[in-house]
């Protein structure tokens, strides 16, 4: 079966398969409270009793108001789906059709009588809903269920099971075209195609395929809106549909690696202004005197493994480092007793050489703001 929405208006047209029924009931859900108020235009021969169950029980359920409109034919399950609406409309050329629920199975007697007993809780759960519907007695209803029974628009409404006729909406002849088929609400394992399709067994397997493959392209365009842009629709071939989604992958493929390209050019940019922020932050540290210029890759390497806010914190802390003379000037190198090089001559000569050997940068410093020349 397939369903189309817009806006409130649903449609469901086509066989009910087996799976039919969770799919379907999957996109009512997610439509439902959308509006107030959905209006269901129904067209289908039957099939599936366990998928036309869970429809109608979703149908009854949803928050939102559920009229249905019978637009062509609601045969077999079709016509026990249609007691979901709040109100039911058949149009003037409009059928409907009802019988038992009919299966079939292969196996023993304990396996016939089973099946058995499950056609007969069907058949009891479709007289309930007849008789709530209709307001008569469930053994009048019963009768509904003996053989094929065809209904026009006009005689539903006599007989209750619609609420009113509207103008038509679909051609008669197509309509009346299906009086003559055999229908069955059925159980799994029987085949309602077969008899649908009987005047053509060959195209059954034609049938299944093309149901399914609509189901997959209608479950494709729910996911994919470009699709429904393109103008694709579940009758649009498979080469359609395998270009369209060619071309959206292609599209996406060049749309992903241009984003890569200009992601990795900001990184690089960004990289880029990071460095240059730190070989700046050291380089003024060194014209400041906070650092030596012989550290100044020790602090680039700390910019580049911990950034630029936190070497800025480091080099914020530091004061700038006074040149060795003066520091041999003012007396306030470290460990230096006295400021001269008269002044350890004359008081600790043995530690003028010591100083030689132990710090000869600060030995030299001494000795050439006594003789004007390095040692």
């Amino acid at each position: 079966m397939r369903i189309s929405i817009k806006d409130n208006k649903i449609k469901l047209y086509g066989i009910i398969w087996d799976g039919d029924g969770e799919y379907i009931s999957r996109e009512l859900e997610s439509i439902d409270g959308n509006y107030s108020s959905f209006d269901v235009h129904l067209h289908t021969k039957g099939g599936s009793v366990f998928d036309g169950d869970l429809i109608y029980n979703t149908l009854i359920t949803m928050k939102s108001e559920i009229n249905i409109y019978i637009d062509g034919l609601a045969a077999s399950m079709g016509s026990i789906i249609m007691l979901a609406g709040k109100k039911i409309y058949a149009s003037k050329s409009a059928f409907i059709m009802t019988h038992a629920p009919r299966g079939s199975v292969y196996g023993t007697a304990s396996d016939l009588e089973s099946t058995a007993g499950l056609l007969r809780s069907m058949e009891s759960n479709f007289i309930d809903k007849y008789s709530s519907k209709t307001g008569k007695d469930k053994k009048d209803v019963k009768k509904l269920l003996e053989g094929d029974n065809w209904f026009s628009a006009s005689d539903a409404l006599k007989e209750g099971l619609i609420d009113g006729v509207v103008p038509d909406v679909m051609d008669k002849s197509a309509i009346l075209n299906h009086k003559e088929l055999k229908i069955a609400a059925c159980l799994k394992g029987d085949d309602p195609i077969e008899r649908i399709l009987a005047a053509d067994p060959q195209n059954i397997n034609k049938q299944i395929n093309k149901s399914k493959s609509n189901i997959m392209k209608q479950q494709l365009i729910s996911v994919f809106a470009f699709l429904q842009a393109k103008g694709l629709n579940e009758e649009s071939s498979d080469t359609a549909f395998v270009k369209a989604l060619s071309e959206e992958v292609t599209s996406l493929q060049a749309k992903k690696e241009a984003l890569e390209k200009e992601l990795k050019d900001i990184k690089e940019k960004q990289e880029k202004e990071r460095n240059e922020a730190i070989e700046s932050l050291v380089n003024k540290a060194i014209a400041d005197r906070k650092i030596d210029a012989s550290e100044k890759d020790t602090y680039l390497s700390i910019g580049k493994n911990t950034g630029v806010q936190a070497l800025e914190s480091v080099l914020s802390k530091l004061g700038a480092v006074k040149p060795l003379t003066q520091a041999v000037q003012s007396g306030n190198a470290a460990g230096l007793k006295y400021k001269t090089w008269d002044e350890f001559q004359a008081k600790d000569p043995r530690g003028l050489e010591a100083l030689k050997s132990e710090n000869p940068e600060l030995f030299n410093q001494l000795f050439k703001a006594k003789y004007g020349r390095d040692f």
